[in-house]
Protein backbone atom coordinates (compact mmCIF):
# COMPACT_ATOMS: atom_id res chain seq x y z
CA UNK A 1 0.00 0.00 0.00
CA UNK A 2 1.10 3.45 -1.01
CA UNK A 3 1.56 6.17 1.67
CA UNK A 4 2.79 9.56 1.92
CA UNK A 5 4.35 11.24 -0.99
CA UNK A 6 4.12 8.07 -3.39
CA UNK A 7 0.68 8.14 -2.24
CA UNK A 8 0.01 11.82 -3.59
CA UNK A 9 1.56 11.75 -6.71
CA UNK A 10 -0.29 8.37 -7.65
CA UNK A 11 -3.55 10.04 -7.07
CA UNK A 12 -2.62 13.33 -8.78
CA UNK A 13 -1.83 10.89 -12.08
CA UNK A 14 -4.54 8.85 -11.93
CA UNK A 15 -6.65 11.94 -11.71
CA UNK A 16 -4.96 13.33 -14.71
CA UNK A 17 -5.18 10.59 -16.34
CA UNK A 18 -9.14 9.53 -15.82
CA UNK A 19 -10.17 13.58 -16.85
CA UNK A 20 -8.02 13.03 -19.73
CA UNK A 21 -9.54 10.01 -20.82
CA UNK A 22 -12.55 11.57 -20.53
CA UNK A 23 -11.70 14.28 -22.63
CA UNK A 24 -10.25 11.97 -25.35
CA UNK A 25 -13.30 9.73 -25.55
CA UNK A 26 -15.23 12.97 -26.89
CA UNK A 27 -12.89 13.13 -30.15
CA UNK A 28 -13.11 9.08 -30.34
CA UNK A 29 -16.98 8.48 -30.77
CA UNK A 30 -18.27 6.67 -33.21
CA UNK A 31 -18.78 7.64 -36.74
CA UNK A 32 -16.75 11.12 -35.58
CA UNK A 33 -14.52 12.43 -37.67
CA UNK A 34 -10.83 12.78 -37.04
CA UNK A 35 -10.47 16.59 -36.18
CA UNK A 36 -6.74 16.29 -34.93
CA UNK A 37 -3.74 14.03 -34.90
CA UNK A 38 -2.22 12.24 -31.84
CA UNK A 39 0.72 14.75 -31.41
CA UNK A 40 -2.30 17.97 -31.74
CA UNK A 41 -4.14 16.29 -29.21
CA UNK A 42 -1.27 16.04 -27.05
CA UNK A 43 -0.48 19.32 -27.11
CA UNK A 44 -3.61 21.04 -26.35
CA UNK A 45 -4.25 18.56 -23.30
CA UNK A 46 -1.17 19.48 -21.90
CA UNK A 47 -2.33 22.80 -22.68
CA UNK A 48 -5.66 23.04 -21.51
CA UNK A 49 -5.90 20.61 -18.79
CA UNK A 50 -2.26 20.94 -17.51
CA UNK A 51 -1.44 17.54 -17.66
CA UNK A 52 1.70 15.34 -17.93
CA UNK A 53 2.36 14.01 -21.25
CA UNK A 54 2.80 10.50 -19.40
CA UNK A 55 -0.60 10.91 -17.95
CA UNK A 56 -1.68 11.89 -21.75
CA UNK A 57 -0.02 8.85 -23.05
CA UNK A 58 -1.97 6.68 -20.02
CA UNK A 59 -5.39 8.10 -21.03
CA UNK A 60 -4.76 7.76 -24.84
CA UNK A 61 -4.23 3.83 -24.33
CA UNK A 62 -7.41 3.47 -21.68
CA UNK A 63 -9.50 5.75 -24.70
CA UNK A 64 -8.48 3.91 -27.64
CA UNK A 65 -9.28 0.48 -25.78
CA UNK A 66 -12.88 1.97 -24.08
CA UNK A 67 -13.04 2.92 -27.95
CA UNK A 68 -12.44 -0.72 -29.48
CA UNK A 69 -14.35 -2.36 -26.85
CA UNK A 70 -17.92 -0.15 -27.75
CA UNK A 71 -17.41 -1.04 -31.33
CA UNK A 72 -16.81 -4.46 -30.96
CA UNK A 73 -19.69 -4.43 -28.74
CA UNK A 74 -22.34 -2.58 -31.09
CA UNK A 75 -20.63 -4.57 -34.03
CA UNK A 76 -20.39 -8.14 -32.82
CA UNK A 77 -23.29 -8.13 -30.08
CA UNK A 78 -22.56 -8.25 -26.25
CA UNK A 79 -22.28 -12.24 -26.68
CA UNK A 80 -18.59 -11.77 -28.28
CA UNK A 81 -17.71 -8.98 -25.69
CA UNK A 82 -16.62 -9.57 -22.27
CA UNK A 83 -17.63 -5.96 -20.50
CA UNK A 84 -15.85 -6.74 -17.93
CA UNK A 85 -12.88 -6.39 -20.02
CA UNK A 86 -10.20 -3.80 -19.77
CA UNK A 87 -8.05 -5.18 -22.57
CA UNK A 88 -9.63 -6.41 -25.92
CA UNK A 89 -7.02 -6.77 -27.99
CA UNK A 90 -7.70 -8.44 -31.67
CA UNK A 91 -6.63 -11.73 -32.18
CA UNK A 92 -3.59 -12.01 -34.40
CA UNK A 93 -2.44 -14.99 -36.29
CA UNK A 94 1.30 -15.51 -35.56
CA UNK A 95 3.15 -17.60 -38.50
CA UNK A 96 4.16 -20.99 -37.17
CA UNK A 97 7.88 -21.64 -37.22
CA UNK A 98 9.40 -23.21 -39.92
CA UNK A 99 11.83 -26.30 -38.98
CA UNK A 100 14.95 -26.28 -41.25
Amino acid sequence: MLKGRKKEHWEKAEAERRRCEQWLQNFMREGRTKLATKTELREAAIRDLKISKNSFDAAWICAIEDARRQECTSRCGASHANPTSRFLWPRLKLPTAVAV
